[in-house]
């Protein structure tokens, strides 16, 4: 599992976000189970590192200066709306026997005969699900396998497999993946 360290901040003015930011120092919170909220900082080039190294697994390792280290899953990022970059971190402290809300990537596989032969069209509507499980539940990815769709074809929630203990509140309706046949313009 990917590990952050990271140091407890004093205050959380927005003139000091700026200047931790200006440092290259993210300021981020992690929300901790019978303590509150704990305001940290840590620097860009770490943060980044680590989300790097968790890949799409929605946990990591945080340990805040000398403390013990605690599981923890992002609970938000705020993001520049310019440059994309993350400009602030909301974390939260999970354990063992929680139910954990996380977003799952979607990964499609193979592809349907009809897309090859360019007869179709394919659509994925949505690139992440919301899930509901406890930490050693979670998925890293839901992965879709759509080579043996046909020409007009859809996957919804209710086709796949989530896995024991994962749930989600989208119907099993939702669609995931359609195909539909390719109109000619005239």
């Amino acid at each position: 599992m990917a590990s952050l360290q990271v140091v407890e901040r004093p205050t959380g003015k927005s003139s000091d976000a700026r200047r931790l930011r200006a440092g290259g120092v993210l300021p981020m919170a992690v929300l901790v189970k019978g303590e509150g909220t704990k305001l940290i900082q840590a620097e860009f080039k770490s943060v980044n590192d680590t989300l790097k190294e968790k890949g799409t697994s929605p946990l990591f390792e945080l340990t805040v200066g000398e403390g013990k280290p605690m599981t923890v899953v992002v609970k938000d990022v705020q993001r520049d709306s310019l440059t994309r970059g993350i400009t602030h971190l909301t974390l939260q402290e999970v354990h063992e026997n929680d139910i954990v809300k996380v977003q799952v990537p979607i990964i499609i596989t193979g592809e349907p005969e009809g897309v090859t032969k360019k007869r179709t069209g394919m659509l994925v509507p949505l690139s992440v699900v919301e899930v509901h499980a406890k930490p050693a539940d979670l998925p890293e990815s839901i992965v879709i396998d759509v080579s043996e769709m046909e020409d007009v074809d859809k996957i919804t929630i209710g086709d796949i497999d989530l896995g024991d203990g994962v749930s989600t509140p989208l119907g099993d309706y939702r669609v995931l993946v359609t195909t539909a046949p390719i109109r000619a313009v005239s």
